[in-house]
C-alpha cells in the first residue's frame, strides 16, 4: 500500500508541473521569464514638526516643500527675513533664538509668496487666515497667559445690523461671577481692533479674556464687560484715506445704532456714559479717538495705542469746539504711540490741537512697535485706569 501512495503523488507532481510549464509563457530560450523585481519601498520621511520650542526659548521652524526655490521667515521678534536652508529631503529649517517670552505671529515667506505654516494649527483669527502663531514661555508667567484664576465667559452674537442691512459678528466678554448676582451691574469696555483683524482677533491673539481675567483676580482692574465688535463696516475698504473714513462713518453708526443698544439690552450693565470706555489698536485707535471725542455723551473713557488718526479734523470737531463740555464728561483721555511708527505725525498733531484748546488729555510716545505683542502690554496698562468712578452699582 505504502509503494502505491509514493508512486501515485509522484505521477500527480509530475503531471501538475507539465501542465506549469505548459502554460508559463516561453522567453526567448525556451524557458519561462524570470519573476519581475519586486520594486523598493518609497522611504518613508518623518513628519515634519513646526514649531518646536525648547527649553532655552530657542525655536526652529520647518517647512517641507522641495520644489521651493527660496524660503524666508518672517516673524515678530525682528524686523529681519532671514532665509531658511533646505536639506536633502526638501524640508526647510531655521532656528531663532533665544526668544523673549511672548506670544508671536509669524509666516513663511515662498517664492515670494507669504503662507502659513501648514502643519501648525495655532493661528491668528482674522480678516483673512495669514499668519501662524508660536508661543514661547519662560520661568515668569505672563499676563496674557492662562491663569488659575477664575475665569469669564465669551458669549458669541450674530446681529442684524439695521445701520448697515446685513448680519454681523460680535463676541461679549463677562467677567467671574457675573452670573451669581443678579442685581449686580458693570461697565463695559468696547475694545476694538486693527485693519487687518476682525472681533475674534482680542481673543485670539490678543486673550483679552485671560488678560481681564487675571487682572480682576489680582484686584488691579474692576470687573467689566468687554464688547468686541467688528470694525469693519464696508469690506472690502477702498485703500484710501477717503474710503477710510466712509468705513469709520459707517462703523460709528453701527455701533451707536446697533452694538450698544443690544449690549444694554442683553446685559446687565452701568448706564451712561459713566459706565462704557471705548479703547482700540491701529485702525481701531483711530475709530476709539474719532467716535469718543464726537459723543462723549456715551463713551466716559477713551484710549488708544498706535491710532491711525487718518482724518484729524473729524477727530477734533467736537471736542475742539466745546472743550468745557469735553473736559466735563470724559473721564479720561489716553493715547500712546510708538516713537518709529509712521503714526507718529498725526498723534502728535491731534495732541497738539487738544492742548491748543485746553482739552484735558495724556498723550506720549513710547517704545513700542506696531504688533500685538505691544498692544497686549497696552490692555494690561490701560484697563486698570478704566472705571474708577463709578464702583459697579445695584440695581
Amino acid at each position: 500500500m505504502r509503494h502505491r501512495v509514493e508512486t501515485f503523488w509522484t505521477a500527480a507532481l509530475v503531471l501538475t508541473s507539465a501542465a506549469l510549464l505548459a502554460q508559463a509563457p516561453a522567453g526567448t530560450d525556451g524557458k519561462p521569464p524570470e519573476p519581475a523585481a519586486t520594486p523598493s519601498p518609497t522611504p518613508t520621511l518623518p513628519p515634519v514638526v513646526s514649531p518646536e520650542v525648547f527649553a532655552d526659548r530657542r525655536v526652529t521652524f520647518r517647512l517641507r516643500m522641495p520644489n521651493a526655490q527660496a524660503v524666508v521667515l518672517n516673524g515678530e521678534w525682528s524686523r529681519e527675513r532671514p532665509p531658511m536652508a533646505k536639506d536633502a529631503n526638501g524640508d526647510w529649517s531655521l532656528t531663532v533664538g533665544p526668544l523673549e517670552s511672548d506670544l508671536y505671529g509669524y509666516s513663511f515667506i515662498v517664492d515670494g509668496q507669504s503662507i502659513l505654516d501648514p502643519v501648525n494649527g495655532q493661528v491668528k483669527v482674522a480678516r483673512s487666515f495669514r499668519t501662524s502663531v508660536v508661543d514661547v514661555t519662560g520661568e515668569k508667567p505672563r499676563a496674557d497667559e492662562f491663569a488659575d484664576v477664575p475665569h469669564g465667559v465669551l458669549h458669541v452674537h450674530d446681529y442684524v445690523s439695521t445701520s448697515l442691512g446685513r448680519r454681523r459678528g460680535l463676541q461679549v466678554y463677562t467677567p467671574p461671577g457675573y452670573g451669581k448676582d443678579p442685581a449686580q451691574r458693570y461697565p463695559v469696555l468696547y475694545l476694538l481692533h486693527g485693519a487687518g483683524d476682525n472681533e475674534a482677533t482680542w481673543i485670539s491673539l490678543g486673550r483679552a479674556h485671560w488678560i481681564l481675567d487675571k487682572l480682576i483676580a489680582e484686584g488691579k482692574a474692576r470687573p467689566m464687560i468687554v464688547v468686541l465688535a467688528d470694525g469693519h463696516a464696508l469690506w472690502p475698504t477702498p485703500p484710501t484715506p477717503e474710503g477710510r473714513l466712509q468705513n469709520a462713518v459707517a462703523f460709528e453708526r453701527d455701533l451707536l445704532e446697533d452694538v450698544v443698544p443690544l449690549v444694554d439690552a442683553s446685559y446687565r450693565v452701568v448706564p451712561g456714559a459713566r459706565g462704557r470706555a471705548l479703547a482700540g489698536v491701529s485702525m481701531g485707535g483711530g475709530h476709539a479717538l474719532m467716535f469718543g471725542l464726537r459723543h462723549p455723551d456715551v463713551f466716559a473713557w477713551i484710549t488708544a495705542q498706535s491710532a491711525s488718526v487718518f482724518d484729524a479734523p473729524t477727530l477734533e470737531a467736537r471736542a475742539v469746539t466745546d472743550e468745557e463740555g469735553t473736559n466735563k464728561n470724559v473721564a479720561l483721555l489716553w493715547f500712546v504711540v510708538g516713537k518709529t511708527e509712521p503714526l507718529l505725525p498725526g498723534n502728535q498733531g491731534l495732541s497738539s490741537k487738544l492742548t491748543e484748546h485746553g482739552v484735558h488729555h495724556t498723550f506720549k510716545p513710547i517704545d513700542c512697535e506696531h504688533n500685538w505683542r505691544q498692544w497686549r502690554r497696552y490692555l494690561v496698562e490701560v484697563a486698570p485706569l478704566l472705571f474708577a468712578d463709578p464702583a459697579p452699582a445695584k440695581k
